[in-house]
C-alpha cells in the first residue's frame, strides 16, 4: 500500500479540521457565523480563489465548512425529528455539533453518525434532560430497526406436537430489529406528529406524561411502533432476556394477582400467535443448520 507523503497527510488533516469547525449560533433560529479565524493560514493560502465567482481561498473553505454542517444537521434532523422539535432548532444544532466534537464519526456511513448520541447526552447536564434522552433512545431504535438484518421467521407449521412442546423449554430467538420501549411521555405519538409535519424548525412540541409500552420493529420495509399492554411488555422482556416461554410465563404469573393471572392465561395463545405472525421470532440458528 502506497505511503501518503507527510505534506499531503498534513494538508488532509488541516482540511478536515477546517471543514468540521463548529458554527457559532447567533439566535434561536440557528442563524450562524463561521469561525474562519480558526482556519490554518497555511491551508487558506494553498486554496486557489475563484475570481470568476468573487471567492477567495478563505471563502471557498467557508463554503466547504458550511456545507459539511448543513449535510450533518440535515441528516440528524431526518433521523431525530422528535428530538429536534423537543429541543428547538438552536439547541438541537448545538447538541449535534457538541456531540460530534467529542465523538467524531469513524464510519463512512451517515447511518452510524448518532451511535453514541444517548451516551453523550447522559454525560452532559445541558442535554441530560430525561425526556430528551428518552426521545433520543426511541429514535435510535427506529434507526436500528430500519437497518437490522432479518433471519428466517419461526415456523411452527412443520413441527409435530412433541417438537412444538419442546419450544416451550428453549429460549426464543427474536429478530434483531425487534426492540421493546417503555415511555414516560407520549413520545411515539409526538414522533408521528413531527414526521407528518416535516418541519424540524417548527414550534417546540410539549410532551404529556403517560406510561406506554411499545415494540419497535420493521414490517414490509417500514419501521412501526406496535402498542403493548403492560403484561405483554413484561412477558416479552422476560423472553428477550433469554427465558424459555414456560419460564417467562411462570416469572410473569408470580408477579400477578389472581385477576391478572386469569387474563394472561386466557390471552397467552392469542398473543404468541400474533407476535409470531408479525415475524418477531426467528428460526434458531441450530434449526437453520439442519
Amino acid at each position: 500500500m502506497p505511503t501518503i507523503p507527510p505534506s499531503l497527510l498534513k494538508l488532509q488533516q488541516q482540511f478536515g479540521h477546517a471543514i468540521s469547525q463548529p458554527l457559532i449560533l447567533l439566535d434561536e433560529q440557528a442563524n450562524f457565523r463561521m469561525q474562519s479565524e480558526k482556519y490554518e493560514m497555511s491551508l487558506v493560502m494553498q486554496l486557489v480563489g475563484r475570481d470568476d465567482l468573487g471567492l477567495t481561498g478563505s471563502d471557498r473553505l467557508e463554503t466547504y465548512n458550511q456545507q459539511y454542517w448543513f449535510r450533518i444537521l440535515s441528516t440528524m434532523q431526518q433521523e431525530y425529528p422528535l428530538l429536534a422539535r423537543l429541543t428547538g432548532a438552536r439547541e438541537f444544532a448545538q447538541l449535534v455539533m457538541d456531540y460530534l466534537q467529542q465523538f467524531p464519526s469513524d464510519s463512512a456511513s451517515l447511518r452510524d453518525l448518532s451511535r453514541l448520541l444517548v451516551t453523550f447526552m447522559s454525560m452532559h447536564q445541558q442535554y441530560n434532560r430525561e425526556v430528551w434522552v428518552q426521545a433520543a433512545e426511541l429514535e435510535y431504535l427506529y434507526i436500528h430497526a430500519f437497518d437490522a438484518p432479518k433471519l428466517p421467521s419461526l415456523d411452527l407449521s412443520e413441527l409435530d406436537a412433541v417438537e412444538q412442546e419442546k419450544q416451550l423449554t428453549e429460549p426464543l430467538q427474536f429478530q434483531s430489529d425487534v426492540r421493546l420501549f417503555a415511555e414516560d411521555w407520549n413520545l411515539v405519538e409526538l414522533r408521528m406528529t413531527a414526521r407528518t409535519e416535516n418541519d424540524p424548525e417548527g414550534p417546540i412540541l410539549i410532551p404529556a406524561h403517560g406510561t406506554h409500552h411499545w415494540a419497535i420493529h420493521r414490517e414490509n420495509n417500514q419501521v412501526k411502533a406496535h402498542a403493548l399492554g403492560p403484561l405483554q411488555y413484561r412477558l416479552l422482556m422476560h423472553l428477550q432476556q433469554g427465558l424459555p416461554l414456560a419460564d417467562a410465563l411462570e416469572q410473569l404469573l408470580s408477579q400477578c394477582d389472581d385477576k391478572q393471572q386469569a387474563f394472561v392465561q386466557e390471552r397467552l395463545t392469542m398473543w404468541f400467535n400474533h407476535w409470531r405472525t408479525l415475524g418477531w421470532f426467528a428460526q434458531s440458528q441450530q434449526d437453520n443448520l439442519q
